[in-house]
């Protein structure tokens, strides 16, 4: 019964934190929509904080790399560009 839940749960969080495949933010739009549908986000996975994050909601569930050529860093321009705008508030 416990496996049940953990399993629904994880299948849940993988469709509203967006880290299932082909559920993925691929655009600058998509990313501002998820943090509004979603009303707080990290803009890294916090460990220990079970919060979605846009940096797992572009790149996957996976850990984030020191390798600054990895293609999920876009999250850096999009948060600059609207950490100043009121569209899209501050990520931490």
């Amino acid at each position: 019964m416990v496996q049940d839940f953990n399993k629904r749960l994880s299948e849940y969080r993988s469709v509203t934190c967006r880290t299932k495949p082909g559920l993925r933010i691929t655009s600058e739009q998509q990313a501002v929509d998820f943090v509004e549908e979603r009303g707080f986000v990290t803009f890294w996975p916090v460990q220990g904080l079970p919060t979605a994050s846009l940096w797992s909601a572009v790149a996957g569930d996976r850990i984030v790399p020191d390798d600054h050529d990895d293609p999920a860093h876009i999250t850096w321009e999009w948060n600059a560009r609207h950490i100043r705008r009121p569209v899209l508030p501050p990520l931490i």
